[in-house]
């Protein structure tokens, strides 16, 4: 037995409590885990409240972002890359019911900490790092681009912004003006939301070249060449919403301009912050020539 965080019905935080929980038996692919740290997302939260249906059984465990030690491993258990997972290695990642003394994981959806990575922020990398890795493997940046994070101070962005400087990329973050010192001590620019913030971003960016845009998830904008030639735009059931944006900016075309991505096309919107409006095909159409065919009286014989 070990203790966990546990809930026995939807509802608000005061249904959650800590309680004594059997230990399950490993199966072939799994390890247990000594818990060191966990992590929290919006996500656990909505599960919770059932804002989000489950249908996992009560009690339910909560969490599944993880740093720990391995203290047991499971028949084949190997991680991502193939190799072996071993007792006592220091692992990051994701594992149900994370909120525990002890959680059992699937070796493939752990990794090695690195040394110098505190246990505290590994505990609560691994939604966060993901999506942040899956935003630039999207969009790549170089070291001549110029990148855009909204939500630069947020989990998501903050990731984002050090990935991009890590690539050799000049970042500029929107935040709140509390969090500025924090993105000027990673090495991003700092840019407040609100009125004019285009104008701000503008005055910050100055790359011969077109740049690329990231921002922290769900939307997701990106340059609209990247938009164009990524896996994931001409693919219809990934395709972003019409939240999403794309900022491109090139020295030879002035200031920034900004797209708002459609899922048939991008197109430009100017600088306006309001909704564009609906497109062509959204607009009431005259009727067709063949339905007023249909509806033309009959000729009298």
């Amino acid at each position: 037995m070990s203790r966990a965080l546990l809930y026995d019905r939807v509802g608000g935080p005061e249904v959650l409590r800590i309680a004594e929980a059997p230990d399950t038996a490993l199966g072939a692919g799994e390890v247990a885990l000594r818990v060191r740290a966990a992590g929290l997302n919006p996500f656990d939260a909505k599960v919770r409240s059932g804002f989000i249906p489950f249908d996992a059984p009560f009690p339910r465990r909560v969490g599944s972002d993880v740093a720990g030690t391995v203290i047991a491993v499971g028949p084949g258990a190997r991680y991502w890359d193939g190799s072996p997972v071993e007792p006592g290695d220091e692992v990051l990642g994701r594992a149900d019911g994370s909120v525990a003394e002890r959680a059992i994981a699937q070796a493939s959806d752990l990794t090695r900490r690195p040394e110098g990575l505190d246990v505290a922020a590994a505990g609560g990398l691994n939604v966060a790092g993901l999506t942040a890795v899956s935003v630039l493997t999207t969009a790549p940046v170089a070291a001549a681009d110029t990148v855009l994070v909204g939500g630069a101070a947020g989990a998501v962005g903050f990731v984002a912004a050090q990935l991009a400087l890590a690539a050799g990329a000049t970042v500029v973050g929107t935040a709140s003006p509390r969090n500025h010192e924090l993105l000027r001590s990673v090495g991003v620019v700092p840019v407040a939301y609100g009125d004019a913030v285009a104008e701000r971003v503008a005055s910050t960016a100055r790359s011969p070249r077109s740049t690329t845009a990231t921002a922290a998830m769900p939307s997701t904008p990106v340059s609209r060449s990247a938009c164009r030639r990524s896996a994931w735009w001409r693919s219809p059931p990934t395709r972003p919403s019409t939240s999403s944006a794309c900022i491109t900016r090139s020295a030879r075309r002035g200031p920034p301009r900004i797209w708002r991505a459609s899922p048939a096309r991008s197109r430009p919107v100017g600088w306006s912050s309001r909704s564009p409006g609906p497109s062509r095909s959204m607009r009431r159409s005259p009727p067709s020539r063949r339905w007023r065919r249909r509806t033309r009286p009959a000729r009298s014989s």
